[in-house]
């Protein structure tokens, strides 16, 4: 790296999830990477509100966008960051999160190159003028996507060349070796299901899977939910061994929710696969070497399928018996999951996905 960096995000919200983690984890990985070199970060205060401090690395506010389709908005929060980069001598900025906003707003004569992460490139308008804007961008920028549906769903606007797949980061490499470390020792098994309560993960196949027969596994739920969502679930589990947490958690909450489960499971089904968006939770779980039950529709994203269970979506029947499989040889699957440890440093740490990233451009 020379020259420095600048990451750069505004994502509207309004559930952050993961993309403070990812700003905060690229942003430490680069410093040190390069010590001496300069790194700016550009993005909304909350970010910084449960990620910790980042000592030495020069921060910058930015709005964040209370709409995904706000041109004038991201037009400011990336003038500013443009300007502000080529004042110190940068000459790369890291876009977190581009979307339609960004596509709308001229980059190409700011004085830096970017790398544009598309979280749901599926979501970007089909139109010739979207394709003009993303060509223009191409000629000189680079894109990043961190599935195979995403590649595809892009190589429907751009050039190949200019679309790299780079799976979502999980954590630093030290942490990730310290996970792969730990022992499979939960204290009380449960299964584990991170993420808001959004049909397209797949809730209510879970549930129904877990209602017959008898003998479930007890069931936690992590992640923020709507007063529809709560009503939904208290009418579904009355009868089920569930507990769920209504607010947003963030990445060291996450960690140890996935710490603590048995087997963690994404069902998701193919509604969650149009707009070819990531899980962050399945590379999360992935780093801590757990047993994983993932629908086919996940599948693709998996760096490794070791301890993985894969189920046909929206099958509850299959669900459960991969669950209560999942369960009754979790330590052999741990143990399986912890041979891949070398796959799921290099896809999954944040020092490999800012290499990765950029090499986009170089």
């Amino acid at each position: 790296m020379t020259g420095g960096i600048a990451l750069f995000d505004d994502y509207p919200g309004p559930i952050l999830g993961h993309h403070p983690d990812l700003l905060v984890g690229l942003a430490r990985a680069a410093a040190s990477a390069a010590p001496g070199e300069q790194v700016q970060v550009h993005c909304p205060p909350v970010y910084l509100e449960s990620t910790g401090s980042l000592d030495g690395i020069e921060v910058h506010s930015v709005s964040g966008r209370r709409l995904h389709v706000d041109v004038t908005l991201a037009a400011r929060n990336l003038d500013a960051t443009c300007r502000r980069a080529r004042a110190a001598g940068i000459g790369v900025v890291l876009n977190l999160f581009f979307d339609e906003s960004h596509a709308a707003v001229p980059l190409d004569d700011r004085g830096v190159r970017f790398v544009h992460v598309v979280h749901r490139p599926g979501e970007l308008p089909r139109t010739p003028e979207m394709r003009h804007r993303l060509a223009t961008l191409a000629a000189r920028d680079g894109f990043v996507v961190h599935t195979e549906r995403g590649r595809a769903a892009m190589l429907g606007l751009v050039p190949t060349g200019s679309v790299a797949r780079i799976p979502w980061p999980a954590g630093s490499r030290a942490d990730v070796m310290a996970r792969f470390a730990e022992a499979l020792a939960p204290t009380h098994p449960h299964v584990l299901l991170v993420g808001g309560a959004r049909p397209d993960k797949g809730i209510d196949v879970l549930l129904d899977a877990l209602a017959t027969p008898t003998g479930a596994p007890p069931l936690r739920i992590v992640g923020e939910h709507t007063a529809e969502d709560d009503a939904h679930l208290a009418a579904r589990t009355d009868s089920l061994d569930v507990t769920w947490h209504r607010r947003w958690v963030d990445g060291p909450a996450i960690n140890d929710a996935i710490r603590r489960a048995a087997v963690v499971v994404f069902p998701y089904l193919p509604e969650f696969g149009l707009h070819a968006g990531a899980s962050g939770a399945l590379a999360q779980a992935t780093t801590f070497a757990k047993p994983l039950v993932v629908s086919d529709v996940l599948a693709p994203d998996l760096v490794s399928g070791a301890g993985c269970l894969v189920v046909p979506a929206g099958d509850p029947v299959a669900l459960r018996a991969s669950i209560d499989r999942a369960v009754a040889h979790a330590a052999a699957l741990h143990a399986a999951a912890g041979r891949a440890r070398e796959v799921v440093l290099q896809a999954h740490t944040f020092e490999g996905h800012l290499e990765r990233m950029l090499a986009v451009v170089r």
